[in-house]
């Protein structure tokens, strides 16, 4: 069985290493990969820009399952131009919208009685003041559109807000995603990430996770794409988890059915838990990064089986923590930074951990970080404590220059162990 991956992150180098324990997978193709995945499968140098290519490379070589790890091949329409000519485990063109549009996520949530914060879509930057104004401070401004994690901004003040609207909808910081923003009550409370895999109208749950998508720890500094994360989640108890199933997936289900939406692949759940009752902030219509990487550590079933059934998911709970945690470049996520070499990591996966990589390339047999999101450094322990300091421990000996990472990845969960 053939399979691919589509992307360049530290998730589809989790994604692939998952897939080649699998004796069933005997080739595995990457677009456009990264220099970890070159290792341990083929990199093919299409990206989201060569998505008719993609389409009919993977036609013409009879690739059997397709999993796109980054939104913009589904946002794109991978799965309408492939069809039935290769499995693809992701969701339409149109069902993308529940990621790709803040507004389209909210009105569906809406209308099928999901909780989430009270909110307002303005095109309009005074109507979008005013309504902040209205119900006070903080607030949370999204970009309707995509905008790589940074498209969220909790603002505290009349003259925050009125920079953020002007950057979004005025000078176009974001391009066309910043020109619709959805303005959000805030919501108190603790984050975590639930994600279900669907097909057939079914699902299930995969591990629980936490992802930390402030740059600095103490959950301070800007929004970024995450800078760590940790499965399982204690904050979700069997008796959240319950309210979870009840009040949210089960609605998110039938919401999907009634709009014909006929949804295949991963859906990520990002929820707030305020006062014991969850809500939900964003649906993502692929596997979370960082939190895939400590996912396909828990995962004890393989993922050919839950992406054919995902029903193989109940009752598959572990009895482990995995924890992982992201070093970015410098300058990250502010801009990018110029080519920097990463050296050591062999020596620090001695630690007993598996280093994911993203957006790296291979040059002169080194290996260098193109910018942003570098390293997913990652290990596992029926002990959370020992995990981080595996994992910590390996850090201390890579060679990155002026690398940054929190440190305090996984504190909140010690609360409830």
């Amino acid at each position: 069985m053939k399979a691919a991956v589509l992307g360049s992150g530290a998730r589809e180098h989790a994604i692939v290493w998952k897939l080649r324990q699998d004796p069933r997978i005997k080739e595995i193709f990457v677009f456009p990969g990264n220099a970890g995945t070159s290792k341990i499968a083929k990199n093919v140098e299409l990206d989201a820009n060569n998505i008719e290519d993609i389409a009919k490379f993977i036609v013409d070589n009879s690739i059997d399952i397709v999993i796109p790890g980054q939104e913009i091949y589904l946002v794109k329409g991978i799965k309408d131009l492939i069809g039935d000519k290769s499995f693809v485990f992701g969701p339409s063109k149109k069902a993308s919208n529940l990621e790709s549009s803040k507004d389209f996520a909210k009105a569906f949530m809406s209308k099928y009685e999901i909780p989430t914060a009270n909110y307002g879509s303005f095109t309009d930057p005074k109507k979008a003041l005013n309504f902040i104004e209205d119900i006070g401070y903080p607030a949370v401004i999204k970009a309707d559109g995509l905008a790589s994690g940074k498209g969220v901004v909790i603002v505290s003040s009349r003259q925050e807000a009125s920079q953020v609207l002007e950057d979004f909808m005025v000078k176009n910081k974001l391009g066309e995603s910043g020109k619709k923003v959805v303005i959000e009550e805030f919501l108190r409370g603790e984050e975590a990430s639930y994600i279900i895999a669907i097909k057939d109208g079914k699902f299930g749950v995969m591990p629980t996770s936490q992802d930390h998508k402030r740059l600095k720890d103490n959950d301070e500094g800007p929004n970024t794409g995450g800078m760590g994360a940790y499965s399982p989640a204690p904050i979700i108890n069997k008796e959240l988890d319950k309210k979870i199933i009840e009040k949210i997936v089960k609605p998110v289900m039938y919401g999907l059915g009634q709009e014909g939406l006929n949804y295949t692949g991963f859906l990520y759940i990002g929820l707030m838990i305020s006062e014991g009752e969850p809500y939900v902030l964003e649906f993502n219509v692929r596997l979370g990064d960082p939190e895939a990487q400590v996912l396909m550590l828990n995962l004890k079933k393989e993922l050919l089986d839950v992406i054919s059934d995902p029903s193989v998911l109940q009752g598959s709970n572990t009895d482990e923590f995995a924890v992982g945690v992201v070093m970015a470049c410098k300058n990250y996520p502010y801009s990018n930074c110029e080519p920097t070499p990463i050296r050591n990591l062999e020596k620090a996966q001695e630690k007993g951990t598996i280093i994911f990589q993203a957006n790296t390339k291979l040059i002169n047999d080194e290996i260098y970080s193109l910018g942003g999101r570098a390293l997913t450094v990652c290990a596992t322990s029926k002990d959370l404590k020992e995990a981080l300091k595996k994992v910590y421990d390996a850090i201390t000996l890579i060679d990155f220059k002026d690398a940054v990472y929190r440190k305090d990845i996984g504190q909140k969960a010690f609360k409830y162990l």
